[in-house]
């Protein structure tokens, strides 16, 4: 899910972005992983309550080929879809 991945990316950076305005400290740390956090459990949840029943064995299949936000697994594995 790009947008997902993208509101982690802000949420990652935004303190960097206000470090001008806003002092960066240990609390800044830890509100950007609460917040990841959250995030990733939202997009669970979601998946859950809304893709899953929609789309049915169809998204279950995309879900295995695509990880949720593992991009390292993600390379891996077009890594080895290109070998094949």
């Amino acid at each position: 899910h790009p947008s997902g991945v993208a509101w982690t990316v802000f949420f990652a950076t935004a303190p960097i972005i206000l470090s001008s305005a806003v002092s960066f400290t240990i609390l800044s740390v830890v509100a950007i992983v609460e917040i990841i956090t959250l995030h990733y459990y939202g997009c669970v949840v979601e998946e859950k309550m809304l893709d899953i029943p929609k789309w049915g064995d169809e998204y279950r299949q995309y879900m295995k080929e695509v990880p949720r936000f593992n991009i390292i697994l993600g390379t891996w594995r077009w890594v080895k879809r290109k070998r094949s």
